[in-house]
């Protein structure tokens, strides 16, 4: 998976990162997508696949781990979870 749809949704102003964050918008119903770097924590991923089995929201696990991520989106910190917000 790329990060091209991530890419796009930061440009627009719909990315939110973080877990607690992420977790609480999904709980809220508030996204239309998550995404899970390679090297997410199985704990993290875990609890996030519990909310979204509920909540019915996909999430995807893309191909680069955290740091190229957050490279990727110009960070100056690790990015495990980024959450996309409905429109």
């Amino acid at each position: 998976m790329t990060t091209d749809k991530i890419l796009k949704a930061e440009k627009e102003g719909k990315t939110i990162f973080g877990v607690k964050v992420t977790t609480k918008a999904l709980r809220q119903g508030e996204l239309e997508n998550v995404f899970l770097a390679a090297t997410c924590p199985e704990k993290i991923q875990r609890d996030l696949n519990a909310i979204a089995a509920v909540t019915k929201i996909p999430i995807t696990k893309l191909d680069v781990n955290a740091e190229e991520l957050a490279a990727q989106l110009k960070k100056p910190f690790v990015i495990n979870v980024v959450g996309i917000k409905k429109k």
